[in-house]
């Protein structure tokens, strides 16, 4: 994990150096938290950050405040939002999507085909 998370803050700090948005993917739910820790702490508020491939299995909690600390950034949702494992869980993400008035300025479609496919 150690190396993970060195890698990572290189990348991030390539990113930063050059001007390149970054683009994050996250597995896992308890690793949300570190992720946006450490973003969190290598750039700028301004910085552009995709983060892809949210769906009703991420901590939701920590996608609030990415959205909330990074204005200039975006999250993505692909097929993998059709995918119901958990129907509560489902319809939570659903609410929270609702409850966002101005999600679409910080929301993007992704296919991530074949992987990630509809439902």
């Amino acid at each position: 994990m150690i190396d993970e998370k060195l890698a990572l803050e290189r990348q991030v700090i390539i990113a930063y150096q050059t001007g390149l948005p970054l683009i994050l993917h996250c597995r896992g739910f308890s690793l949300y938290r570190p992720l946006f820790d450490s973003i969190s702490s290598l750039l700028p508020k301004t910085h552009p950050i995709q983060w892809h491939c949210i769906k009703s299995d991420s901590d939701l909690t920590v996608i609030d405040n990415f959205i909330s600390s990074f204005p200039n950034s975006v999250i993505s949702l692909n097929g993998a939002t059709t995918l119901v494992k958990d129907i509560d869980q489902d319809k939570t993400f659903k609410k929270w999507i609702r409850n966002h008035p101005h999600i679409l300025n910080h929301l993007v479609l992704e296919t991530d085909c074949p992987w990630l496919c509809p439902q």
